[in-house]
């Protein structure tokens, strides 16, 4: 929890940061500005002075003085030339910041669009003081000296709320001639060009201190359990988590097919797996820095029930033909045992038939493996207590005709798992109450 708190202050801090440094991301880095002329006007007064003034709209204007100063600057010298200076005896040109109502569609006495005021819809210099960035001018007096002067006006550190318009600076400079003044050219773009490397230093410092603020410190992190689990996997399987995981808060477990299905909780206590086949337990831990992730697999068996039926073809005079079906469940595995039989044994789960050459007691017996356990099955004749035998008879001692068929059955609940099976044999008296002799 202590290093969650420690995180999200650290997060915190790191927005703030962010915000300044996009806020005055034209002032760590000074690019040169995108200007669009708005207006520009050449004048020509009784005694013959020509002057300049254009109004030029600033789209990516710094919110520092200095680099504000540095930007116009820039421009005024990039588009005033010696051969300009030398032209006019007046240059001026007023710098304003592009803002939405203030755009190269302003015309004094037009409408503003969108609506600047539901009061006085009117397009007015008035309204735009505090987006007023600062004027660059020269004029030549008539002994051939220049005055150089640049006004910079209050920015609010780039919010119009705190903008106060009655503020400004003023940077003024004589020349003893116009070339003396061009030199000053050369000079701002010598100047120009060591703060774009500033800049670019201050810009990569920033960078890495946002980087440290990113930089926790971090803790070791671990994803790791154990499961404790019957070695019969037959369905239900229930499963004991053990969670060996350090260094995390939180903790998700996901579990494919089980019951509970996932968790949240440090120690999830058991789950019951009842579907067969493979089931993935998943586990994600995470504190404020990283995240881990473990999986397991297990494995669980079917139920296994087991039965099967068997049909003489024909009779069951030897030599006799056996069909037998098979009607387990949950096996992946059989072993048939067919005991006088040919074939004698079969690891089919369906077996084709089998026959029984000589009579007597045979014993069919089936053993089936469902992954984790094995269970046997057999069908006994009723005089045998460990074995299921199907009676046959040789041709000295077939019965009768419609002499009765007895059915016995036996079931047992050893270690081994029976089921019933009708064995025949003749007897004396028919299921009628007629008495039939016996070729004996």
């Amino acid at each position: 929890m202590r290093h969650k708190k420690l995180f999200i202050g650290l997060a915190l801090l790191c927005f703030i940061v962010m915000g300044v440094i996009f806020h005055f991301r034209r002032d760590i880095v000074v690019a040169p500005i995108r200007c669009d002329v708005l207006e520009a006007d050449t004048t020509f007064s009784d005694s013959g002075t020509k002057s300049v003034y254009h109004t030029v709209l600033v789209d990516n204007a710094p919110y520092l003085k200095k680099n504000i100063r540095q930007c116009l600057e820039t421009y005024f010298w990039k588009n005033v030339c010696l051969d300009t200076l030398e032209r006019y005896e007046k240059y001026k040109i007023y710098f304003y910041r592009k803002t939405k109502y203030l755009t190269l569609n302003f015309k004094v006495g037009g409408q503003y669009n969108p609506v600047y005021s539901h009061w006085d819809n009117t397009m007015d210099w008035r309204n735009h003081y505090e987006d007023e960035l600062g004027t660059v001018s020269y004029y030549r007096r008539t002994d051939g000296s220049v005055c150089y002067i640049v006004f910079i006006y209050d920015s609010g550190w780039g919010i119009r709320m705190f903008v106060d318009a009655s503020i400004s600076e003023m940077y003024s400079k004589d020349y003893r001639d116009v070339a003396s003044l061009y030199r000053l050219n050369e000079r701002a773009w010598n100047k120009s060009l060591i703060m774009k490397y500033r800049s670019i230093i201050i810009a990569g410092l920033l960078i890495i201190l946002f980087s440290s603020c990113l930089h926790e410190q971090s803790v070791p992190i671990s994803s790791s359990f154990s499961i404790e689990v019957a070695e019969d996997k037959t369905s239900p399987v229930i499963v004991q988590l053990k969670n060996e995981s350090y260094g995390a808060d939180e903790y998700e477990w996901t579990f494919e097919g089980g019951l509970p299905s996932s968790s949240r909780e440090k120690q999830p206590g058991t789950v019951t797996f009842t579907e067969p086949g493979e089931h993935k337990i998943h586990l994600r831990v995470k504190n404020a820095v990283e995240e881990k992730v473990s999986e397991q697999t297990i494995r669980v068996d079917s139920a296994l029930s087991l039965n099967f039926d068997y049909e003489i073809a024909i009779n069951d005079i030897a030599p006799a033909v056996v069909s037998l079906r098979n009607l387990s469940k949950g096996g992946s595995h059989y072993e048939w045992t067919f005991e006088g039989g040919a074939p004698s044994s079969s690891t089919s789960a369906y077996p084709s038939v089998v026959t029984f050459k000589d009579g007597g007691e045979h014993k069919i017996h089936l053993r089936v493996f469902n992954g984790s356990r094995y269970e046997e099955f057999s069908k006994t004749y009723p005089a045998s207590t460990d074995a299921c035998r199907l009676q046959l008879y040789p041709k000295c001692c077939r019965p009768r005709l419609g002499s009765s068929l007895d059915t016995h059955h036996k079931e047992s609940h050893d270690k081994r798992t029976h089921l019933r099976v009708a064995v025949c044999r003749s007897d004396s008296t028919s299921s009628r109450g007629r008495k039939h002799d016996h070729p004996l």
